[in-house]
């Protein structure tokens, strides 16, 4: 019996991993109707009932913050099930109440199983999304969460904002349908048809998006066995007729482009051909290739850059549209700087040279011996790429190789 107990238990706790990855997955793809870039999830968390004064512990629970808070302003629960038989009423109604118990503002229901019709339809009253994992992660939504609000109740709130008094209820995002607006002007404009001017506009670029760009752009790069090199960096660079200026930036500053006279200014703190300077290079590349024509539309005449690859893993980076801009920036010279393919074969060819176990993870706890590994085989991608361990260990964690 005691056996049975502890390969449940070890199941369950499978079963919670794989959502904690998948859930990973749709942050980092801001793919959730809540700020994903300033959420952080967490597994197995405690949270205060209202009532009783007690901790309740959820499975997952994601937490979001509005800039320069402290102050959880958004949060949002998810419950796991790895079942044979059918989730019941009663399991969703229970989620509901702790839910409610700790002031929860969204709440996810995920099992490898099915839902019985009950537990669907008081889901669907109490706005509680419902999935189904499949053996290879991926989603099937039997309902998911949005809001049930009459569409002229919410217009009758936007004319509110747009006019100056306040409205009924505040928006973090607008759902209406089956229709999801990340921010209130892709509202405005797209369902309500307000004729709104916004100075620019950088559409949503994945990352298979952004490689496909670099691989137009870079024709030596295809085959994906191309490291690129200083000189064909700067190559690079003048081929789109823009010239390099070392120069001495205030605030930290690593970068900025003027697209007017086409310079690009770098940190005189950076030496050239290190891996900050040529990551920072490769980021202003990526303004001149993504955004360029966006930009000059607008006409904004620069670009300043805060935020390094290394500083860009503690940031708290805000959500409008210069924070798109950097962050698809960071993502472009990633990419070029680190091809996939390429990556991929050094990072396998290190493990059989030395023999190393459990092929791909890497243990950054734990024992000794195994930080010391992972230690040695992102200091040797580092060196063999030319980039910072900062940028290695990322790539590492976009892939799931970090344990």
């Amino acid at each position: 019996m005691a056996k049975k107990s502890i390969n449940t238990t070890a199941k369950g706790d499978a079963f919670e991993e794989r959502v904690f990855h998948i859930f990973q997955k749709l942050l980092q793809a801001e793919a959730l109707p809540i700020n994903c870039r300033r959420s952080q999830i967490y597994y197995k968390k405690n949270y205060k009932s209202k009532e009783s004064k007690k901790d309740i512990v959820f499975d997952l629970a994601i937490e979001s913050f509005m800039p320069d808070s402290n102050e959880i302003a958004n949060l949002t629960l998810i419950e796991c099930k790895d079942y044979k038989s059918p989730i019941e009423v009663s399991k969703v109604r229970d989620f509901i109440y702790r839910m409610n118990e700790v002031g929860a503002n969204k709440g996810y229901f995920f099992t490898t199983s099915h839902f019985q019709t009950g537990a669907i339809e008081i889901a669907k009253t109490n706005h509680v999304g419902l999935a189904v994992v499949g053996t290879a992660d991926e989603l099937h939504w039997v309902t998911r969460r949005i809001s049930i609000r009459d569409k002229n109740e919410v217009v009758s709130d936007i004319i509110k904002i747009i006019t100056g008094l306040q409205p009924e209820k505040n928006y973090s995002f607008v759902a209406i349908g089956k229709t999801f607006y990340a921010n209130l002007f892709d509202f405005l404009h797209d369902d309500i048809g307000l004729q709104l001017h916004q100075s620019l506009t950088i559409d949503y670029l994945t990352n298979e998006q952004i490689l496909t760009i670099i691989h137009s752009e870079f024709l030596s790069l295809q085959n994906g066995h191309t490291i690129v090199q200083d000189t064909e960096l700067l190559r690079f660079v003048f081929d789109n007729g823009y010239i390099i200026i070392p120069s001495a930036l205030p605030n930290k500053i690593l970068g900025e482009i003027n697209l007017e006279t086409k310079s690009i200014y770098i940190s005189d703190t950076l030496q050239e051909g290190s891996p900050r300077w040529r990551f920072t290079v490769a980021h202003e590349l990526g303004h001149i290739i993504l955004h360029s024509k966006a930009i000059k539309q607008s006409n904004i005449n620069a670009i300043e850059e805060y935020i390094d690859d290394e500083m860009a893993e503690s940031v708290n980076i805000s959500n409008k549209t210069i924070a798109r801009m950097e962050i698809q920036a960071n993502s472009f010279a990633s990419l070029l700087l680190l091809p996939p393919c390429q990556f991929e074969l050094a990072y396998k060819a290190l493990f059989r040279l030395d023999g190393i176990r459990n092929y791909p993870y890497l243990y950054l706890t734990g024992q000794e011996c195994n930080v010391e590994l992972s230690n040695w085989v992102i200091r040797h991608l580092s060196a063999y790429f030319n980039v910072s361990q900062a940028v290695i260990k990322k790539r590492l964690a976009e892939l799931d190789y970090l344990r």
